[in-house]
């Protein structure tokens, strides 16, 4: 019951639906419903090229986050720019995955190159980094903060450039290593647990980068990893509120897990009932496009990631919780880099 402890300072907690209900239709309906429009929302308007106004004005108005991860900026420059290069062996290729998302700004490596394994410098790309701070702001994304403990009193980017970063380098062969141990003897919490052993990578950044290596087969033809976003993800907090809104008595991380797997079991037949006409996500490779289809499946961790969004819009419902960003495409960042 230790969630439900720490939630108990929050102004919200008392309206969550209570520890004793197994199951809240309601949520779960909301949940399903508001993937759906999520989804809507980036078909109609990034695929579709229309100006889709939502019904739903707390979609309509505010950000959140695709039903897919790989459609958000971020994840589309990482796969335009470094997946889908050719000309990148497979250690250049984990190594400026793995640097690229300690940042995750397509802004800042629009400005600052990102350098080869081979001719990285820590001098050099500090003093980039250190350019890029002083002349544009801050050079990491602002979805996420990581930990910069191991030199408390230091600017963050200055730990970063001169202690994460040359470690991550040192590190990328034994990255690649257990990638090939772990599906050698097919268990993917030993790649999972190396990577947590990696300075400032916490059950929360290893998913992200477990996360992008996935995305190496499908929009390239390198042979990276063979596990897929269903055999692994990581229940984080904001995911663990989603569910506790939709199954209110599970509250031990072995019934949560066993909920978000149920989620994605019934998914197809949760849009069919509801009569919501899912668009589910292809990449051809062939047409370098994305298509989509009435018919398909979520992925576990397209669930996961969802729930983490829903308890932001259960909160919005009930008028709680912090300002989001306004949901806008306003020409004024560089899109070029998309792949719709």
């Amino acid at each position: 019951m230790g969630l439900d402890i720490t939630l108990s300072a929050k102004p919200w907690y008392e309206k969550l639906p209570p520890l004793t209900e197994k199951i809240n239709d309601e949520n779960l309906e909301m949940f399903f419903r508001m993937m759906y429009e999520r989804q809507e929302i980036w078909y109609r308007t990034r695929l579709l090229k229309e100006k889709y106004v939502s019904k739903d004005e707390i979609l309509r108005d505010n950000k959140f986050t695709n039903v897919y991860r790989e459609l958000d900026r971020s994840s589309q420059f990482l796969i335009s720019q470094i997946i889908m290069d050719e000309s990148l062996d497979k250690r250049d290729l984990v190594w400026k995955i793995m640097l690229y998302k300690i940042f995750n700004s397509p802004e800042t490596f629009q400005k600052v190159q990102i350098p080869s394994y081979r001719d990285y410098d820590k001098d050099d790309f500090k003093n980039e980094i250190d350019h890029y701070q002083k002349v544009y702001g801050n050079a990491f994304t602002t979805a996420y903060m990581i930990n910069t403990t191991i030199c408390k009193g230091d600017r963050r980017h200055l730990c970063y450039c001169n202690i994460h970063i040359p470690h991550l380098h040192k590190s990328i062969d034994s990255v690649i290593s257990r990638i090939g141990i772990s599906q050698k003897v097919g268990d993917v919490n030993i790649l999972i647990k190396h990577l947590k052993t990696l300075h400032s990578v916490s059950d929360f950044m290893a998913h992200e980068f477990y996360q992008d290596f996935t995305y190496v087969e499908r929009y390239s033809d390198m042979d990276l990893i063979n596990w897929d976003q269903n055999d692994y993800t990581n229940v984080g907090p904001g995911a663990s509120l989603g569910l506790r809104l939709i199954f209110p008595s599970s509250q031990t991380i072995q019934l949560q897990e066993s909920r978000l797997r149920y989620l994605r079991e019934i998914s197809v037949e949760m849009f069919r009932t509801l009569k919501l006409d899912f668009k589910y996500l292809y990449w051809d490779k062939v047409a370098k496009e994305y298509f989509t289809s009435p018919e398909g499946e979520l992925s576990l961790h397209q669930i996961e990631m969802s729930l983490c969004e829903f308890q932001k819009y259960w909160k919005m419902q009930i008028g709680e919780g912090k300002q989001r960003s306004k949901y806008k495409f306003d020409g004024k960042k560089d899109y070029s880099f998309y792949l719709y």
